[in-house]
């Protein structure tokens, strides 16, 4: 084959051929005019320096081990890889970027030939690269890590376009450029107090502090590329996907030419193709899919209550409120009249008109306490059930309430309620809500139980006091009444909520908006509100665990003989419990 000459080299880098062959065609006779000519070098070095697709598509080498024939192959580059490579050359040391990707998209390769490829054409860049561990950064011989890759290019590159380099752990230096690259994990303080030209951080919504190493980095440098696959609607990652401010670029299986082909819509208009109903068939679950391929958020948690389950309950359960409006009540926290408002935040499912009561029965109330912040933090809600059909009868929801003034407003429903029997969760703000509940004299709430004892006993602790244990047991019990239909919960948003509790480590059940604030006073817990209340309203009505066949506790009333008795008992055996 002939020596390229000078006027076969035509810029843009479009005009390289792209298939495998003919690539292979291509680089050959580059090369073969590059050692017979150092003027054309000269050339080259200089349309490399320009026009990265060139460098890429010309000289750069990349491997796949899923190969049956030859691992090591031309890097040519697809029309979605194409784009891409621009998006991130030009957010370098402009602005961030957000990368969000299907598996095996080439994309920590794309990542990394651009800092390599800055590093080597232009003086005094620095660059940093970090993933969830070091040996995702840096580890000898692994495929895996980010360094090894740009060690991957160095060696395939011909002896002359090699740049000089000193490589030791986590570091290389460009001799002729003096520039740097650099890797750490993805500690909170990673790359404080640095100064960088671009941060690659890689995998991000896999990083537990991600909103830490957000901060972290924000100073650090002007371009931070975040890239990941999806790992729930959860955390810094996914808040950088929705930011409308981000710029951001979309890998999705789709657009890969091999994966792609023959290409379809299935009957709920989704995109599958022959290769993706093969990864569907090989997958352990859907959320696998959801991970890997689809680039669905939502999908890629693990939810607790299920999607068929919630469908039902909307489709079955939930209906519009007949009444709402607000409950008056004197000081002594007796409630005095129900007033009928559009707005009001009570809502019932019964009709009540003003001054009215509810039907006499046994009822319970869910609650969960927040601190009252406002705007845009957690909800305090009541929850109201009737123990006896096990049907949610009523619902407050309210961010900007009190602990102190949400207790007086429950005792006064809990009154209006013919004494309705009060669980709530006595965590952080839960303590001082507690303590009004009592000073205004109420006595008919559910005391603390041992989750690990067989034995079923009340203590003489006020409230239910959520610890992953216990969290966990409540959700089962309560996925296990709406499956079973002894909690029949009517309202549209507390379904809602449901959608957003997923499976975390450790055996956590967590709602996922817990994960999607840079407030460092919000609680982790915080969220998921009307779940919570929902759930220990259930809990009032018969407390049979998912896992054991306990007879349900029997309903007392709190003016019958047997009612008053407990009541008494119990406030014997509540002195020293709080004092005041």
């Amino acid at each position: 084959m002939a020596a390229l000459l000078l006027s076969d080299i035509r810029v843009p880098s479009l005009a390289i051929p792209k298939g495998v062959e003919a690539n292979l065609a291509y680089r050959k006779k580059v090369g073969t005019g590059a050692r017979r000519n150092p003027e054309f070098r000269s050339l080259l070095l200089r349309l490399c320096r320009e026009d990265i697709l060139f460098y890429v598509n010309t000289f750069v080498w990349t491997f796949n081990p899923k190969l049956r024939g030859e691992k090591v192959i031309p890097f040519v580059t697809y029309p979605f890889q194409d784009e891409a490579f621009r998006e991130i050359v030009a957010a370098v040391a402009d602005h961030d970027l957000v990368i969000e990707k299907s598996r095996d998209m080439g994309a920590s390769w794309m990542c990394v030939t651009v800092f390599d490829w800055f590093a080597r054409f232009f003086p005094y860049q620095t660059f940093l690269m970090v993933s969830r561990k070091e040996d995702l950064v840096d580890k000898t011989g692994d495929p895996k890590s980010l360094f090894y890759k740009i060690d991957f290019i160095h060696r395939h590159l011909p002896g002359w376009l090699v740049p000089s380099t000193v490589r030791t752990n986590l570091h290389m230096e460009y001799l002729e450029t003096n520039s740097t690259i650099d890797g750490e994990s993805t500690t909170g303080d990673v790359g404080r107090g640095d100064r960088r030209t671009a941060v690659l951080c890689d995998e991000f919504a896999m990083v537990q502090d991600g909103y830490k190493v957000n901060r972290a980095l924000r100073d650090v440098a002007d371009c931070r590329l975040f890239n990941s696959t999806p790992a729930g609607a959860v955390g810094a990652f996914y808040d950088h996907v929705n930011n409308p401010d981000m710029r951001k670029v979309t890998l999705h299986w789709s657009e890969h030419p091999v994966k792609a082909e023959g290409l379809y819509r299935d009957a709920e208009g989704r995109l599958r193709s022959p290769w993706y109903d093969l990864q569907c068939r090989r997958a352990n679950n859907p959320v696998e899919i959801a991970i890997e391929l689809d680039i669905d958020y939502k999908g890629s948690s693990y939810g607790f209550y299920g999607g068929e389950l919630i469908k039902k309950i909307k489709t079955e359960d939930v209906q519009p409120p007949l009444s709402r409006g607000r409950l008056d009540f004197d000081e002594s926290c007796k409630p005095t009249a129900f007033v009928s408002r559009e707005t009001g935040e009570l809502l019932l499912w019964f009709s009540v008109s003003d001054g009215g009561k509810p039907a006499y029965g046994a009822y319970g109330i869910g609650v969960d306490v927040a601190s009252g912040a406002g705007a845009k933090s957690s909800n305090s809600v009541l929850s109201i059930v009737n123990r006896q059909t096990g049907e949610k009868v009523g619902e407050f929801a309210q961010s900007h309430i009190e602990p102190h003034e949400f207790a007086r407003l429950c005792v006064a429903v809990a009154r209006w309620f013919c004494d309705a029997y009060i669980i709530w969760e006595a965590n952080g703000p839960g303590a001082s809500f507690g303590k009004e509940v009592i000073r205004q004299g109420y006595r008919n709430f559910y005391y603390r139980r041992n989750e690990r004892k067989l034995s079923d006993g009340p203590s003489q602790i006020p409230g239910w006091y959520n610890t992953p244990e216990s969290g966990f047991g409540l959700h089962s019990e309560y996925r296990l009444a709406l499956n079973e239909k002894r909690f029949l919960n009517r309202s549209f948003e507390a379904v809602e909520e449901l959608e957003g509790y997923v499976y975390m480590p450790g055996g956590r059940v967590q709602h996922i908006a817990s994960f999607s604030t840079e407030d460092p006073s919000a609680s982790k817990d915080n969220h998921g509100d009307r779940v919570i209340a929902d759930a220990l309203a259930s809990r009032s009505c018969a407390p049979v665990t998912a896992s054991s066949t306990a007879k349900p506790e029997p309903v007392v009333l709190p003016h019958s003989f047997l009612g008053r008795r407990q009541e008494y008992e119990r406030g014997v055996a509540m002195k020293g419990v709080y004092r005041y």
